[in-house]
């Protein structure tokens, strides 16, 4: 009996392990299609080539996502006959591999890619010898615009237009080439190559508003600039043809910023600031559109100005004398701004900054405030405001805002701001922006709003920005932070708010520059860099 347990007890052992391997053979002959080849020696192999996201243009359609870069040559050595000659002139347009390398590889059996220098040299390789095919391929460009643009890491968008969009970009438009070929176990080919390319040469992707030239030309002002930013736009339609906000950053030393005092990943376009003087612009409209008359009002500055026991002083420390709006705007004398002011009174400038929009967060299009501080209307003492009258207190305003006040003060109208024009669909462009237009202010207010500006760079605190022979205008500003650098010397925001007159539409301009030592750097001289590119550019 004890044998015949023993013997029953391996018998049905033995049933088990057939049963195992009629089930994995079913799974080998039905399931799994790869393994089918494994009978015969063969498998199907890939070669990924190289990928990349969606693309994003300017409003021309040049390209500012990605660079064209080193393409890519791809060897199938199974089908390579002079190997030497082909290794021979690989080498002569890679820098990645040495000609006795490429030969190696080739002798592997296993398809291989290289990167290459000249892409004619390369089609003309391809020519010549089988086994060689080309490909074009991109790598993302985080040099332009690159704040507004934004960065991605592991194929998603983290900032920037790549972020608000990283849904079509990295995922809808993402695009790959790869070669299929037949391989044996050792992953060495043995077929000709198949080369698949999913959207790889699509065209579709996201259009701006940005003007590739200038915008690089902006960028290019970081040198002057240091720490703050710089936005073009025309002043008719409020699309945005530039933004740059420095100091810039590297990709490679992104982790090092997370503890950086320079903040080199803000973007300074949308972030608030003490505005200064050239919050005067729009003092200047509310007295105006309350009455012309207005512009013949004028005040004795003496160098001070009394307010509720407080004392404001003018730059000008032995005053301006009998001066009148044009006067006191181009020179920013402030005396004259706290006496306008209390003539006018607070109701009037805040009723002027709403119809501005100046009360809300202002956006252009997923751009957007990080914060608002607008006035405080509860507020009626003078000495708050003669502090709103210059631009001091605790008003804030953002780049961006000044655009918006610059779009209202050089046209009367104001009109949503916006960096995306539309979207790329089968090599057409799909335009997304409505007219959002409304009257803001009278023409004759407009008029002499330019004509104010314009003084201000001809006679005034603007002159740095002067470029002869063309039609421009801007407004000045330093704004007190109450911080201070070294000895004495206080951190200031500095400004310049402008127009340029250009052949078919008017530029208007906000140039910052932030937490500044006072007598460094002027942004009207980093403005009439921008309009002398204008003018030799015939803009």
């Amino acid at each position: 009996m004890h044998y015949q347990k023993r013997a029953c007890v391996l018998y049905s052992a033995v049933l088990l392990c057939l049963l195992a391997l009629c089930v994995k053979l079913y799974f080998l002959s039905c399931v799994d299609n790869r393994a089918m080849t494994v009978l015969d020696g063969q498998y199907s192999g890939k070669l990924n080539i190289c990928q990349r996201s969606g693309f994003i243009y300017d409003r021309y359609f040049c390209l500012l996502s990605h660079d064209k870069c080193t393409d890519i040559l791809v060897v199938n050595p199974s089908e390579c006959n002079n190997i030497y000659e082909i290794s021979q002139e690989a080498a002569k347009i890679t820098s990645v591999m040495r000609q006795s390398e490429i030969l190696e590889k080739i002798h592997e059996g296993v398809p291989f890619t290289l990167s290459v220098r000249n892409d004619e040299q390369a089609q003309k390789l391809c020519e010549s010898y089988d086994g060689l095919y080309y490909c074009n391929s991109y790598e993302e460009n985080t040099r332009t615009a690159q704040h507004l643009l934004g960065y991605s890491r592991d194929n998603e968008g983290i900032t920037g237009i790549r972020a608000s969009f990283n849904e079509l970009l990295y995922h809808t438009l993402y695009a790959i080439n790869y070669a299929t070929f037949t391989d044996n176990a050792a992953n060495q080919s043995m077929s000709p190559l198949t080369i698949h390319s999913e959207a790889y040469d699509s065209r579709d992707g996201i259009v701006t508003t940005i003007d590739k030239e200038l915008q690089q030309f902006c960028d290019r002002l970081e040198g002057k600039v240091k720490s703050g930013c710089i936005i073009v736009a025309d002043s008719t339609s409020g699309e945005i043809l530039a933004l740059s906000s420095f100091p810039s950053y590297s990709i490679a030393k992104l982790p090092e910023y997370l503890s950086s005092d320079k903040g080199e990943l803000l973007n300074r376009t949308v972030y608030s600031y003490t505005p200064g003087s050239v919050f005067k612009i729009i003092v200047s409209a509310a007295a105006l559109e309350s009455s012309a008359d207005y512009y013949s009002f004028t005040h004795n500055c003496t160098g001070s100005i009394q307010v509720d026991n407080y004392t404001f002083n003018c730059h000008k420390q032995s005053g301006h004398g009998e001066i009148s709006m044009e006067q006191a705007f181009a020179q920013s004398c402030n005396c004259y701004y706290v006496a306008l002011a209390r003539d006018i009174g607070i109701e009037e400038i805040i009723s002027t900054a709403k119809k501005l929009e100046l009360d809300m967060p202002i956006k252009a299009d997923f751009l957007a405030e990080t914060e608002h501080r607008f006035i405080d209307e509860g507020n009626d003492s003078e000495g708050y405001l003669a502090n709103i009258a210059i631009g001091q207190g605790d008003l804030c305003l953002s780049p961006l805002d000044m655009i918006n006040v610059m779009m209202c003060a050089t046209t009367g109208k104001t009109q949503k701001l916006s960096v995306v024009l539309g979207e790329v669909q089968n090599g057409e462009i799909i335009y997304k922006n409505e007219n959002t237009e409304k009257s803001v202010f009278s023409e004759e207010t407009v008029c002499l709003l330019c004509k104010m500006m314009e003084e201000c760079v001809n006679t005034g605190t603007g002159r740095a920005a002067k470029i002869e022979d063309v039609r421009m205008g801007g407004k000045t500003a330093t704004a007190q932070t109450g911080r201070y650098y070294g000895k004495g010397v206080e951190y200031v925001h500095k400004w310049f708010c402008g127009f340029y007159e250009g052949i078919e539409k008017r530029y208007i301009f906000a140039v910052l520059c932030d937490n500044t030592p006072e007598n460094f750097l002027s942004p009207a001289d980093v403005s009439g860099d921008l309009c002398r590119f204008f003018k030799e550019n015939m803009y």
